[in-house]
């Protein structure tokens, strides 16, 4: 998230992390000035993409989860479930705008966190 100081006009990035719905008190470093920074519709937005994007993958995985692990293990996890994951692309682009996909891949961080975190739970 990226904020402006209003006594000096720098920029300042804040960690996302951080970010909630109220608002958090930060420090300019350069000014010293105290300020609340909040996130913008366009942060909402983004985050609201991600959570649909893990929605969609945890669907997926719940749905299928007889072959998940095998083709994983076979490195087949694409080929397997290539229709699924068109499917959930399609959902995932009808909801999402175009602004916000133009920000972010969500959808296919959402498909590769999922991958990393099975393997990481395989041993592989």
């Amino acid at each position: 998230m990226v904020t402006v100081c209003p006594e000096c006009n720098t920029k300042l990035k804040i960690d996302e992390s951080r970010s909630t719905d109220e608002p958090v008190k930060c420090k300019c470093p350069k000014c010293g000035a105290i300020l609340l920074a909040r996130k913008s519709n366009a942060d909402d937005m983004v985050e609201k993409a991600r959570r649909l994007a893990k929605t969609v993958m945890s669907d997926i995985a719940l749905y299928n989860s007889n072959v998940v692990e095998d083709a994983i293990r076979n490195d087949t996890f694409f080929d397997i479930l290539g229709d699924e994951i068109r499917e959930g692309a399609k959902l995932y682009n009808s909801r999402v705008s175009p602004e916000v996909k133009a920000k972010g891949d969500y959808y296919r961080e959402a498909i590769e966190e999922f991958l990393r975190k099975k393997r990481e739970e395989l041993g592989l």
